[in-house]
């Protein structure tokens, strides 16, 4: 058994430490493209999962009495607001995307990773080339959800408050 097999340092070793990362592994991508990949999707999540936190919870907390008065469920809240996050990434991917950018970038000239990529011979297209096909991957996510499932969002949300509406209205006859 080789000691690469186990992940220690010497033969027959396991080391416990921290867990071998993930490789990106696309056909002519290199280390400093999936380096540089790496570098910009941990802030774009951050940025994304933070806007979109964001936005839900002061979005629940003004709707939280209509909610309330319609006798929403776990469940229900969590359909309306599947149904508005396409309207909800449209409006944040584009900022996340922006502000990740300015974090990786700011952080690449910091350490001067961009003076050392360019003195290795390294084009400023190839060092952007990352950058530009997430930007590209992200645009067409945008497109295809735009496309696909942005026009019947808000029919089924109206769909889905018309449907609870209705039945507040037939229970509020009944005893309880």
């Amino acid at each position: 058994v080789c000691s690469s097999d186990l992940g220690g340092d010497t033969p027959g070793t396991l080391r416990l430490g921290r867990p071998r990362r993930v490789r990106i592994l696309i056909p002519g991508m290199r280390l400093h493209d999936r380096y540089l990949f790496r570098e910009l999707l941990v802030p774009l999540g951050f940025c994304l999962g933070g806007f979109l936190i964001f936005w839900i919870a002061f979005d629940l907390f003004g709707r939280l009495d209509d909610f309330q008065e319609l006798r929403f469920g776990l469940r229900e809240i969590l359909l309306y607001y599947l149904f508005d996050l396409p309207k909800l990434l449209n409006t944040a991917l584009p900022v996340a995307m922006l502000l990740a950018m300015l974090y990786a970038l700011s952080a690449h000239s910091r350490h001067n990773e961009l003076i050392a990529l360019r003195s290795a011979g390294l084009s400023l297209w190839r060092i952007c080339a990352p950058y530009f096909a997430v930007g590209l991957l992200l645009s067409l996510v945008l497109l295809g959800l735009n496309e696909e499932w942005l026009p019947d969002a808000p029919e089924r949300k109206a769909e889905l408050m018309q449907r609870h509406r209705s039945e507040a209205r037939g229970a509020e006859g009944r005893w309880r």
